[in-house]
């Protein structure tokens, strides 16, 4: 873990980075911030990146990929986005004055060329002299969030990308898990390769049909029919290996498009101020006592290397319905009350989301101090939302 968190950049550092990347001429690739799922990326963009973004001459346009299934959507939304980034964020009407037109022929619009490495189909039809009367994109920064959630083909979707990097010279920014990416996308091309492998009177043997990538990808090809053989997975890995002879497509392909990568890592206790301060509403107890023991939730959130800030949004949820049941500043000790209350919940959260919160309770058993504390209603609280009537009892004896 303390290897990892060297090869990470702060804020700070990833900021300048980038400022450098946009500002440099001679850097024809584009480049990708990698983090876990929940790690903050998403939040140091908008936090950080796109406000000081708008410092600079270039307009940005930020795209989340999350559910697009293909080019012409992502076309359009990168068209209707570039509409929407006036200085007021209404729509430019000299652009919305042509943008029915435009729309129909979008996905020729938007990139110089639409091209790919690999098996993606390259549109020869120069298209540049339009983009610049129409969508004149060009000068802006283009930033793609949610890759690996993108449900189109990995190579279509980063073929496309590419189309802005080296033919139309933009520079681009891509947001991504990259470990779920590589895993998504080879799964993908492992699907295409072993189907290339059979032959016509063969189909793959699926006797461990776990939901798996690859097997929601062929599963419906394969049905049994008469005269078919069965070929097993093993088998078909083995002719793979020989006909294709490459590790991972993901990894050819990134290197022809992606430059640099960075790693990021959140300043965790800063990010957690900004979500306490902004996302939930408290009142005047429950604000400060959170802030009490800020240490506490970012010092046990690495030390279950769970940096994850929707599981932190996930125990602001529940926090807030706790603090509105249990009044705590009744009773003389509501610090340590409060802060018993914060740290066994934080736990409860923190298992729960990684799918380790196991049931441990007697019939009568309300917490549990051998190891971690653990509050019985706090943790059916977690997991079913509901607040039982033992409440009071336990914040006596806490």
């Amino acid at each position: 873990m303390e290897k990892a968190n060297q090869l990470c950049l702060s804020d700070e550092e990833l900021l300048s980075e980038i400022k450098y990347y946009i500002e440099s001429k001679f850097y024809n690739y584009a480049v990708m911030i990698d983090g876990a799922w929940g790690s903050g990326k998403t939040y140091f963009v908008n936090q950080v990146l796109l406000p000081e973004l708008k410092k600079e001459t270039k307009k940005s346009i930020y795209i989340s990929l999350y559910g697009v299934s293909n080019i012409d959507e992502l076309s359009k939304k990168i068209y209707i986005k570039f509409l929407l980034k006036d200085k007021s964020d209404r729509i430019n009407s000299t652009l919305l004055a042509g943008a029915t037109e435009a729309l129909d022929v979008v996905s020729g619009l938007i990139s110089p060329f639409i091209g790919k490495y690999g098996d993606i189909e390259i549109k020869e039809k120069k298209i540049q002299n339009l983009v610049q009367k129409f969508v004149p994109i060009k000068d802006c920064i283009l930033i793609f969030d949610d890759l690996e959630r993108c449900n189109c083909p990995m190579k279509e979707i980063l073929g496309y990308i590419n189309g802005f990097v080296e033919q139309a010279g933009m520079k681009v920014l891509i947001i991504a898990n990259q470990n779920e990416l590589r895993q998504k996308m080879d799964a993908q091309s492992m699907a295409l390769q072993l189907q290339a492998v059979l032959g016509e009177d063969e189909k793959l043997d699926f006797e461990d049909k776990q939901e798996n990538e690859i097997y929601n990808l062929l599963a419906g090809k394969n049905t049994q029919e008469e005269g078919i053989k069965k070929v097993s997975i093993e088998e078909a890995l083995k002719r793979v290996s020989q006909v294709f002879k490459q590790t991972s497509e993901y990894e050819r392909i990134r290197e022809k498009i992606i430059g640099s990568i960075y790693y990021y890592r959140p300043n965790i206790k800063k990010a957690m101020l900004h979500l306490i301060e902004n996302k939930f509403s408290y009142g005047e107890i429950g604000r400060p006592q959170l802030e009490k023991n800020l240490n506490y939730l970012a010092d046990y959130m690495e030390k279950e290397q769970h940096v994850n800030f929707r599981t932190f949004q996930f125990f602001l949820l529940k926090m807030n319905g706790l603090f509105s049941e249990i009044k705590a500043e009744t009773y003389e000790n509501q610090d340590m009350v409060y802060k018993k209350l914060i740290q066994a919940c934080w736990y409860a959260c923190i298992m729960f989301k990684k799918g380790n919160l196991d049931d441990i309770w007697k019939e009568n058993q309300e917490y549990n101090n051998t190891g971690e504390l653990r509050i019985r209603f706090i943790e059916e609280y977690v997991q079913y939302s509901i607040l039982d009537q033992g409440i009071k009892k336990i914040t006596e004896k806490v």
